[in-house]
């Protein structure tokens, strides 16, 4: 399969198709067939046109699915139904959004953002292929959303603190965004500023319960399955 992007002249990313099963829930996944040859192919079409610095603005993280996103579907999917019907949720950085997914099959009205101009393409087709409803797209970072969103009762978000600036930056973005009795969960494959950002929000008055899960990495082709560690954290505002 194929699909063409439409902020990279004349590119079309090459695709596979996964069956993913997440708590007995079944999900068929578009995805890079693989996202080490799909940086390759856009590094030298962006050299031939002297745009190297673009690279990094449109790698496309957002085209495999990672072991922090299968860690945040399977937390969620412990969670009890009543937790997530009718409930509003938002998954910040999402990728290709298999949280998001699960939270519309377990009844949540979900709102899912990410930055990349080609993460809309995968969402809608994977949105269509798995038949799923009460799901929108926001295509922006969340950095960048604004407060017009209002409040949700759930924010989730997986690998996405990778800059120094970002503990902080995503702090006062889940201040400003969750509900007073709202649920926050991050997952993070151990990166430097997870510690810090669950500090930051422990001085911002949130408790936090950190775990570590251990997740199938099935590797950049699917054919090298190991087991990685995942850290999690689950935020809820102290009430007094």
């Amino acid at each position: 399969m194929k699909l063409c992007s439409k902020c990279i002249d004349s590119f079309t990313y090459d695709l596979q198709l996964s069956r993913e099963v997440v708590g007995g829930h079944e999900f068929f996944l578009e995805s890079l067939q693989s996202f080490e040859n799909t940086i390759d192919q856009i590094f030298e079409r962006l050299k031939d046109k002297a745009l190297e610095s673009a690279v990094y603005a449109l790698c496309p993280y957002f085209g495999a699915l990672w072991p922090s996103a299968r860690a945040l579907a399977e937390i969620l999917c412990s969670l009890d139904k009543q937790e997530l019907d009718g409930k509003t949720f938002l998954e910040v950085g999402c990728g290709l959004a298999l949280p998001s997914m699960l939270a519309s099959r377990l009844g949540a009205l979900v709102m899912a953002s990410d930055f990349h101009p080609d993460v809309e393409l995968f969402f809608s087709r994977n949105i269509e292929r798995n038949s799923l409803a009460n799901v929108v797209y926001r295509p922006q970072s969340w950095g960048e959303l604004s407060g017009n969103l209002g409040t949700f009762d759930i924010i989730v978000g997986s690998d996405v603190l990778y800059e120094s600036k970002q503990p902080e930056d995503l702090a006062g973005f889940l201040v400003r965004t969750l509900k007073s009795d709202g649920v926050a969960v991050i997952t993070d494959p151990k990166r430097p500023y997870f510690k810090d950002f669950v500090k930051v929000m422990q001085d911002s008055g949130y408790t936090a319960s950190v775990q570590t899960h251990l997740v199938l990495d099935k590797g950049d082709k699917g054919n090298e399955v190991k087991e990685k560690e995942i850290d999690s954290v689950v935020l809820k505002k102290i009430v007094l």
